[in-house]
Parts: C-alpha cells; structure tokens; sequence
C-alpha cells in the first residue's frame, strides 16, 4: 500500500508542475463538461473490520462507474453507481455481504489547468445491503444513507483520457482510483 501511495504523490506532484507549466489553451473541467469514471476502491471498509476481529476475509470492491457535469466553470453535478462484495469465514459459518450503491455527487474544482484538475467531492445517496450466511442468517437492508467526502485529483495523460484518485471516505473505501473520460 506505501508503494501506491507514493505513486500516486509522485503523479500529483508531476502533475501539478505540468499545470504551472502550461500556458493558455482550454481547461481540464469547466461548465458544460461531462466526465465519465470508471474506478476501484482500496482499503474496503467492512473487510477490514472482519480482519481485525481476526477473521479470514475477501472482497472485491468497491467497484464504481460515475458521470459528472460541470454546470459552472468550477462546479460539477453528477450520479455515481458502485458495487462491493465481501465474504468471511469463520470455523463454522462463512457470511457475504454484497452492497449496491446509488449516490448524488458534487465536486467543486479547486484550480484550472489543461492536464491537471484537483477537486473537493462531497455525495450523498442510498445503499442496499444483502447479508446471507451459511448458517441460515439472511437480510435486506434496501435503504441505508451512504455519503462521501473526499479530496480528489485528475491528471490527463491524452486530451480527452487520464487517471483519477480520490482519497477520504468514499462510500466504503478510502481510496478510489480509475480511469476518467471526458466528452
């Protein structure tokens, strides 16, 4: 986990020289613009609260996949939809947390530059849970309030491709990472 962190420190900071380094041209982000993010999310919150009770675990996720629209040069406006899959396993009994993810999301855009587009995301949604166990344990939670609140960056690495990250709490993870599009 160090060594992604210290990827992703490394390609801020490139980042963010490369918008210094710009001069003129459009903007990464501005009114009028739609993004679209394909991502996945590290440090799975409920897999690592069955790891420190000492439980054997897995998960895949948060898996997430969002569109945003700038409706100012500044602010943007969008949906994200997200999946995460958890299972553990005891001596006895093996449980599987599976959790669907709809959220309303707005990110405001801190700096303009080409390449390079650091933002402050805040969300607020629902989330459905389904809970089945080997032991004959079951439930459907179908509306539980999620929300996010993180600090997030793009860097583009084509006029219209790049890589994103986001790092706070993000609906089950605290780092997100991906791919954005813009179009």
């Amino acid at each position: 986990m160090k060594k992604i962190s210290l990827m992703y420190v490394l390609l801020m900071l490139a980042g963010s020289t490369l918008s210094f380094a710009q001069n003129g041209g459009t903007t990464s982000f501005g009114k009028g613009t739609k993004v679209l993010n394909l991502g996945y999310g590290f440090s799975n919150i409920w897999t690592g609260a069955y790891k420190l009770s000492g439980l054997s675990s897995k998960s895949f996720g948060p898996v997430a996949l969002g569109i945003e629209y700038g409706i100012t040069d500044r602010i943007g406006v969008g949906v994200q939809i997200g999946y995460n899959k958890s299972e553990r396993t005891s001596t006895a009994t093996t449980d599987r947390l599976n959790a669907i993810m709809f959220q309303a999301r707005g990110n405001y855009h801190v700096s303009q530059s080409r390449r390079f587009d650091p933002y402050i995301a805040v969300g607020l949604g629902y989330t459905s849970f389904s809970f089945k166990s080997t032991s004959g344990n079951s439930f459907n939670t179908p509306t539980s309030l999620n929300y996010t609140a993180a600090l997030g960056a793009r860097q583009y690495i084509g006029k219209n491709i790049g890589v994103y990250v986001e790092v706070g709490y993000l609906a089950g993870s605290f780092v997100h990472t991906g791919l954005v599009a813009t179009f």
